[in-house]
């Protein structure tokens, strides 16, 4: 898309109408929950308990889905274009991909600007906080437009990406530095979306759970610090506010009457009845969200069957995660391979390439081997290396067998064999 005033207007419009949610999201990531502003405030004990579980399990999501590297493989066996994708892949910060799934699972989207520094590629992951894009049909960005400031400088700046290149602009559109010409001959920016956005987050599936467990744990708390569904009952003693506040105050109490007494009214509230609550909130949390709970005691069978038959959910769920991702790493490559073809005259079709997830969680390896044994003449050694956890790249595992095997046998002296050399 060409450079259109009116467009990028309505698209700062849409980003100052957004922001108020995709703040609260960002909060409760960080723990800064409803309990700290709503829960009710007394004179007696107002403790308040946060159970971050939105971060919780976006970290246990990234750790799952990227924990291990990602791969790539050519469908037509091009080793050279593996191996450049290797060497720029090197060149990014290492936690890029963990950076952009996370933010993905935060928002429900974000987006990855491509940009060159020093004459290398280089990517950079902005959210909802500060971009917001417009995408035609197919989900591609025709414009994006970045907020930002400077250091010790309260103007807020916007870089406005299109076809063209990049317009510099301070909040009132009026330009901010010299026009940057597109390197890439279209907009530098991949996206990486759930399907329905903020709706799929973890973060909407379980604030209310979330929230409603906090207040338990927290009326619980102050149940125990202060007796907050108690009060005192007096015999024979008449108390004024002041006198009740230093009775308080001093923990002294006098009561002139002999027959007077004091005691406390409480509610009558089985304990068992709030842990019950609080397990049951707790049960729905990890419900919903197709978590497990680790902490929860197993059965004797800790076989790597019976662990991932425990998880099925959310790895199901992990695995829609990373085609959403892969969806964004896609797109990078295709950026990749136009810096590529313009700085080495190198030509790759990015639609050749093969991006290989490998779920880092518990596998029961013993059976796959048993069953990569089984299917020996029917497969090949690299697609069964490549079902095996601990091999990142079957092709080049393999390659390296075959070299190492080589070297065995001309390691070998024919000459001190026992018996000598047969002719």
């Amino acid at each position: 898309m060409i450079f259109n005033l009116d467009t990028a207007m309505k698209l700062k419009e849409k980003y100052e109408s957004e922001l108020p949610l995709y703040t609260k999201m960002y909060d409760y990531y960080k723990g800064k929950t409803e309990i700290f502003t709503n829960y009710p405030n007394t004179e007696r004990s107002n403790k308040v308990v946060n159970t971050n579980y939105v971060k919780k399990f976006i970290t246990e999501h990234v750790a799952y889905g990227v924990g291990s590297q990602i791969t790539y493989t050519s469908m037509s066996d091009d080793e050279a274009v593996v191996r450049d994708i290797e060497y720029n892949t090197q060149i990014q910060k290492g936690s890029l991909d963990a950076i952009l799934y996370k933010n993905m699972l935060i928002f429900g989207k974000c987006y990855e600007i491509a940009y060159i520094d020093n004459e290398e590629l280089k990517f950079k992951v902005v959210n909802p906080l500060n971009s917001v894009a417009y995408c035609n049909n197919e989900d591609e960005v025709e414009m994006l437009l970045y907020f930002y400031r400077k250091e010790l400088d309260d103007t807020l700046y916007i870089n406005c990406y299109c076809d063209e290149g990049i317009y510099h602009f301070n909040e009132e559109f009026e330009e901010s530095e010299e026009f940057t010409p597109s390197y890439f001959g279209c907009v530098p920016v991949s996206v990486a979306r759930l399907d329905e956005e903020e709706n799929e987050t973890i973060y909407n599936d379980i604030k209310t759970l979330q929230d409603s467990f906090e207040n338990i744990l927290s009326d619980w708390i102050n149940n125990s610090a202060d007796l907050r569904d108690a009060y005192l009952v007096l015999t024979g003693l008449d108390l004024d506010t002041e006198e009740a506040k230093k009775m308080k105050s001093s923990g002294i109490m006098q009561i002139p009457d002999p027959s007077g007494k004091a005691e406390f009214l409480i509610k009558n509230i089985p304990s068992d009845y709030i842990k019950n609550l609080a397990d049951t909130l707790e049960d729905k949390i990890y419900q919903i969200s197709q978590s497990i709970n680790s902490n929860e005691a197993m059965q004797s069978n800790l076989s790597g069957v019976a662990i991932l038959s425990r998880i099925i959910n959310l790895r199901n769920r992990i695995g829609i995660e990373q085609k959403a991702l892969g969806d964004a790493i896609r797109n990078r490559l295709k950026l990749l391979f136009i810096y590529l073809r313009q700085a080495y005259s190198k030509d790759y079709n990015y639609r050749d390439i093969k991006i290989n997830f490998t779920m880092n969680v518990p596998s029961d390896d013993i059976s796959m081997a048993q069953i990569i044994s089984q299917l020996n003449g029917k497969l090949s050694a690299e697609t069964g290396l490549n079902q095996l956890s601990f091999i990142q790249n079957g092709k080049a595992e393999y390659a390296k067998a075959l070299a190492e095997q080589k070297q065995a046998m001309d390691d070998v002296d024919l000459d001190n064999i026992e018996g000598g050399i047969v002719e």
